[in-house]
């Protein structure tokens, strides 16, 4: 498999927790490493995935995007949220307006929600951006084929996004919940509201 920078991935990178402190290039090489797989043909190897980055699940049986992003980053060398709840990444790390997202930052789409509540989706962005601005993101529990939820590429508009950059797994680091407040924004936007946190 090819990542964005022309190196071959190899697919079954990421089974061990790494002990270094990666970059956020390694973040997204690990979540990359697992592009294609889904839960009913690959179950076994992303139960594997997911329990070795510290979040064991049956991927077939629980929304599983929350739990990819944590196994990616651990296997990346940064720290994660115990958390499986997507929406719970929006209190992670440290906030980044929508226009300031780099590869690796966490994006997550709360639809609605508050933090902790259960409903919203979270993925891993990779620097991309398409020619309408939308930004490219890496996740699990996407749409599949067969309607099996798979690791999948979508492109999201930032502005519907809070994005938390991600933190190193530093001995010296210990990983709080931030306590930056997220405010939720009610916008309408073509004839619907959506819900915006910041």
């Amino acid at each position: 498999m090819k990542s964005g920078g022309g190196e071959t991935l190899s697919p079954g990178r990421g089974i061990q927790l790494s002990s270094h402190v990666g970059t956020k290039n390694d973040i997204i090489r690990e979540a990359a490493s697992k592009l294609g797989e889904n839960a009913r043909f690959n179950k076994n190897d992303i139960e594997q995935y997911l329990a070795s980055g510290g979040h064991g699940m049956d991927p077939t049986k629980t929304a599983w995007c929350a739990a990819f992003v944590g196994a990616s980053l651990e296997h990346a060398g940064y720290k994660s949220l115990s958390s499986n709840v997507a929406s719970s990444y929006a209190q992670y790390g440290e906030p980044e307006a929508p226009g300031h997202y780099e590869e690796g930052d966490v994006a997550i789409l709360m639809r609605g929600h508050r933090p902790g509540e259960v409903g919203g989706h979270v993925g891993l962005l990779t620097g991309r951006k398409n020619e309408r601005g939308q930004v490219e993101m890496i996740a699990g529990n996407t749409g599949g084929m067969h309607g099996a939820r798979s690791v999948g590429r979508t492109w999201e508009n930032p502005e519907r996004l809070t994005i938390r950059r991600p933190i190193p797994n530093h001995p010296n680091n210990t990983l709080k919940q931030s306590t930056t407040p997220v405010a939720v924004i009610n916008k309408t936007c073509g004839g619907c509201q959506v819900s915006i946190s910041h």
